[in-house]
């Protein structure tokens, strides 16, 4: 039995247990969460001016448990910067992360790999997001009504165009 454990007040974990064969019922024992470490630091736009509202991700990375949970998103919350761009992640697992942060306007940015440890600290250094664009825009069907939740994804064409500049989607 492999479980996923989260809870607003705990570091998220994961427990797996061999039950065997199993008649009935299962007795797994205690599930121990624990405190988790803090995460803190600022998106910034390239200039070092605050980004508000920006979305920061958190990534497992290297040898860390969570790195191959399913369900990341239930497990692993995102944290939104204030509007001076400064986040606090609480009740992070212990290991080595990386954050990645988006906001609208922008691209996205990423920071360096850091180890996170129990009831400490760590303030990440300032993640920088360049100058991007919003696209718009409606989905409609063949009669022109419009189609509500149509998944859209967008991807960037890098072919040089012969004009020494890369032109990103047409």
């Amino acid at each position: 039995v492999s479980l996923q454990v989260a809870h607003e007040k705990h570091a998220p974990a994961t427990f797996d247990k061999d039950v065997g064969n199993v008649a009935t019922e299962v007795e797994l024992g205690d599930l121990v969460l624990n405190n988790g470490g803090e995460v803190r630091g600022r998106v910034v736009d390239l200039e070092g001016n605050g980004i508000p509202a920006a979305t920061v991700r958190l990534s497992a990375e290297n040898g860390n448990g969570l790195r191959a949970v399913r369900d990341r998103d239930r497990v692993l919350p995102t944290i939104q910067t204030d509007t001076n761009g400064y986040f606090r992640g609480l009740h992070v697992a212990g290991g080595d992360w990386s954050l990645t942060a988006t906001a609208k306007a922008h691209t996205e940015g990423r920071s360096p790999t850091f180890a996170v440890e129990e009831d400490q600290a760590v303030d990440v250094e300032d993640i920088r997001l360049g100058p991007g664009y919003e696209i718009t825009g409606t989905v409609r069907d063949a009669r022109g009504e419009p189609i509500a939740k149509a998944a859209v994804s967008m991807q960037a064409d890098m072919r040089n165009r012969g004009n020494g500049a890369n032109e990103i989607g047409r």
